[in-house]
């Protein structure tokens, strides 16, 4: 399988991976030593509430967002892999309680203010011992078909990872309008 960073992490250049949905796409990143991912918590959360009639979360477990990245973040550390988990796309101050185990997060400067002023308590859910008996990888190898399978049984991974990209697309052809319109 093809190293999805072109070797840029050979040469020393960080990358960080995002529009990350599905484990598949995490285990790509970690096989190819990138340096960081970027799971979208909150697009993952979005989805399944839209699709599986779930109208909330309470428990940082049902949260699928936040679940997603306790798997991601489990199979990393029991492989032993170094790449990064920040998780990104949080939507609310829970992701941030239910998260505050990860590497990083992005947090939005609304929500960082919600958290200056919330009586909580940020604790480390995430030991050792929470991940002992969990995923053993067998090879560091997965086939581009393996990745394929894998991504592509993934509904809401197809989808968010589809929009994204589309978005991406739309989000550049706005800016070279704004660069054509002001420098040309």
């Amino acid at each position: 399988m093809a190293r999805y960073t072109s070797g840029l992490e050979d040469i020393g250049i960080n990358c960080n991976l995002t529009l990350l949905f599905s484990l598949a796409q995490a285990k790509a990143c970690a096989i190819s030593k990138v340096h960081s991912i970027s799971p979208f918590v909150g697009r993952i959360t979005d989805w399944y509430q839209k699709n599986k009639d779930e109208e909330s979360f309470d428990l940082p477990l049902k949260d699928p967002g936040v679940s997603f990245v306790k798997e991601v973040y489990e199979y990393y550390k029991i492989n032993k892999y170094r790449t990064n988990i920040i998780g990104a796309s949080i939507r609310n101050i829970n992701h941030i309680f239910d998260l505050s185990w990860c590497d990083y997060l992005t947090i939005p400067s609304y929500l960082l203010q919600e958290l200056k002023n919330s009586p909580g308590t940020i604790d480390n859910n995430m030991s050792p011992i929470s991940y002992s008996m969990g995923y053993c990888e067998t090879s560091s190898k997965m086939t581009e078909s393996d990745f394929y399978w894998e991504h592509c049984s993934n509904n809401m991974a197809n989808f968010n990872l589809s929009n994204g990209i589309y978005k991406f697309f739309l989000d550049q052809n706005r800016i070279k309008k704004i660069i054509f319109d002001r420098f040309l």
